[in-house]
C-alpha cells in the first residue's frame, strides 16, 4: 500500500469513528453535547483528519509538478479524497454540497486560523462554536466558509450600500456562494459576515449586557432550544448489603423559542455618498442596539406570548422564588440578608447580584458610624464589586423606585438563565423609502437587520427577587 493510500484509509477510519461518536450522541436523549472524554476524541480524530488532507494535499502537488502541466481536473488523483488546487480554503468551488461534517469542519478550522482581520477572541468564539454546536452536519462550517472570506466581507458592505455595480468578480462569486451555502439561505437580505455576526462571537468583556456576561449562552441552529434539567440526585446513608432505594432523578425538559428582533437606519441619499464609513459604522450600531434591547428583554421580557424572551423578573415575579421587604415601601440593609439567606444553599457559592444602579447606590448609603457591616467601597469608587462575597452587576432596565410591589433586587446562580442564539444575523438595504403624503420616493434609503434570540430560567429555584412590600 503507497503512502497516500495509507492516509486515505486513516482519514476514512478517522471519518468513521467521528460518525459513531455523533451517532451515540444523536441516540442519547438526555444529552445535547459531547462529555469531555468525547470531546477529546471527537478533536483529536478532526485535527487527524485536517493533518491527513494537508499531506495528500501536499503529495498531489508534488505529482502535478512531476506532470509538469498540472491539471486540477484530470481524474487521476484519490477517489473520494478532496483535493484543492486552491490553497484557499473559503474557494467552495471545488466542495461537494454533500462534504462530511468532518471535511466542513476540518476546512473551517483552516479558515478561521488564516483570518487576518479577526483578533484571537473572535477566532476562540467561531472555533467554540464549531465544537460545541457543530458536532454533527458541519451546517455552521459550511456558514463560515460562505461568510467569512475577504471578498464575501467587502461584497457584503458594497451591497447594503448600494454599490452592487462596483462587485468584482471574485465578490459576485462569494456572494452567490454564500446565498446557497449559508446558514440565512436565499430568502433576501445578505448574512452578516460571520466575524461581525454578534450570534456566533459576541464578546462578553465589551457588552454592557449584564446577562451576557454572567448567563449561561447557548448558540442553535433552530427554532427552538431543548436542554434537560433535574434538581439531582438524592444521596443516602445505608447498612451494610442494605438495598439501595431509587434515587433516579426528576428529569425536566425546559425548551427556549427564539424570539425574532429587528431594527432600521433611515438615511438620506446624500449622507450615503457622504459618509465614508457609513456601512461599517452602521453596523456598529446595529450591535449597540442589538445589545440595548435583549439587555432589557433578558431583565423584564414579558414572553414569547408578546415575542420576546422571557426576563428574569419575569420568571420569578408572584412566584415561590419570591422575598417581600420587612417594611412596607422601605428598602433596608437587614432585606440585603433576607433574600440571600432565602437563596438556595447550593447556589449561593456561584450567585451574582443584579440590580439598578439607583439600588447600589441606596445600598451604599447604608453604612453609618456604627453600622460597619453596611459598608461596601468607599464613594470615590466606581461601584460595589461584591456584595456578601458575591460579584454585583447593573442593570438599566431593573426597577429605580421603592414603592409598594417593586421587584428591585435578583441574586442567583445565572448559569441556570439560557440565552439562546439562532445563529445568523441579516442585514440589507432597503433602496427607496416612500413619502406618507403622495407615496413618492422621499430621497431616503434604509438598513434594515434581523436577529433571533431568546432567553428564560431553565431552574427559578437558582434565583430569589427581593420585592418591596
Amino acid at each position: 500500500m503507497t503512502h497516500l493510500e495509507t492516509l486515505a484509509a486513516f482519514r476514512s477510519d478517522c471519518i468513521t469513528a467521528m460518525s459513531a461518536l455523533a451517532d451515540g450522541l444523536a441516540s442519547d436523549e438526555t444529552r445535547s453535547a459531547f462529555n469531555d472524554a468525547e470531546q477529546s476524541d471527537w478533536d483529536q480524530l478532526d485535527k487527524w483528519i485536517v493533518d491527513a488532507d494537508a499531506e495528500i494535499v501536499r503529495h498531489q502537488r508534488i505529482f502535478d509538478l512531476g506532470q509538469n502541466q498540472p491539471d486540477t481536473t484530470r481524474g487521476d488523483r484519490l477517489p473520494g479524497i478532496n483535493t484543492r488546487a486552491s490553497d484557499d480554503p473559503f474557494d467552495l468551488r471545488d466542495l461537494p454540497f454533500n462534504a462530511s461534517g468532518a471535511e466542513l469542519r476540518g476546512r473551517a478550522r483552516t479558515a478561521i486560523e488564516r483570518m487576518a482581520h479577526a483578533d484571537d477572541d473572535a477566532k476562540q468564539a467561531a472555533a467554540k462554536v464549531l465544537d460545541t454546536v457543530d458536532t454533527v452536519d458541519g451546517k455552521i462550517a459550511r456558514h463560515y466558509l460562505a461568510t467569512g472570506s475577504d471578498a464575501y466581507r467587502s461584497g457584503f458592505f458594497k451591497l447594503i450600500g448600494g454599490q452592487e455595480y462596483s462587485l468584482t468578480e471574485d465578490e459576485k462569486r462569494a456572494v452567490a456562494e454564500s446565498r446557497a451555502a449559508s446558514l440565512t439561505g436565499n430568502a433576501g437580505g445578505f448574512a452578516v459576515p460571520f466575524t461581525l455576526d454578534p450570534t456566533i462571537i459576541f464578546t462578553n468583556a465589551g457588552t454592557n449586557n449584564a446577562f451576557r456576561q454572567i448567563s449561561r449562552v447557548e448558540q442553535i441552529t433552530t427554532d427552538q432550544w431543548n436542554g434537560v434539567s433535574t434538581a439531582g440526585v438524592t444521596a443516602a446513608w445505608a447498612a451494610e448489603a442494605a438495598e439501595a432505594g431509587d434515587n433516579a432523578p426528576v428529569l425536566a425538559q425546559p425548551s427556549i423559542d427564539v424570539e425574532k428582533a429587528h431594527a432600521f437606519v433611515p438615511f438620506s441619499i446624500e449622507i450615503g455618498m457622504d459618509w465614508a464609513n457609513m456601512q461599517s459604522d452602521i453596523a456598529g450600531l446595529f450591535m449597540d442596539s442589538k445589545d440595548r434591547l435583549e439587555g432589557a428583554a433578558f431583565a423584564v421580557g414579558a414572553g414569547s406570548a408578546s415575542n420576546q424572551p422571557t426576563g428574569i423578573v419575569t420568571e420569578l415575579a408572584g412566584g415561590s422564588f419570591e422575598t417581600a421587604t420587612a417594611t412596607d415601601d422601605v428598602f433596608a440593609l437587614a432585606d440585603v440578608y433576607t433574600v440571600f439567606q432565602a437563596l438556595g444553599a447550593r447556589y449561593r457559592s456561584s450567585a451574582s447580584w443584579v440590580m439598578n444602579l439607583n439600588q447600589i447606590n441606596r445600598i451604599r448609603q447604608f453604612a453609618t458610624a456604627n453600622n460597619y457591616h453596611g459598608f461596601t467601597v468607599d464613594l470615590t469608587a466606581a461601584g460595589i464589586p461584591q456584595l456578601l462575597g458575591r460579584p454585583v452587576y447593573e442593570s438599566s432596565d431593573m426597577e429605580t423606585a421603592v414603592a409598594d410591589g417593586d421587584d428591585i433586587i435578583v441574586v442567583g446562580d445565572f448559569s441556570n438563565y439560557v440565552i439562546v442564539d439562532r445563529i445568523g444575523m441579516n442585514v440589507e438595504l432597503v433602496p427607496h423609502l416612500f413619502a406618507t403624503g403622495a407615496n413618492r420616493p422621499s430621497g431616503q434609503r434604509g438598513f434594515y437587520a434581523w436577529w433571533r434570540v431568546g432567553g428564560g430560567s431553565v431552574n427559578d429555584a437558582g434565583f430569589h427577587l427581593l420585592t418591596i412590600q
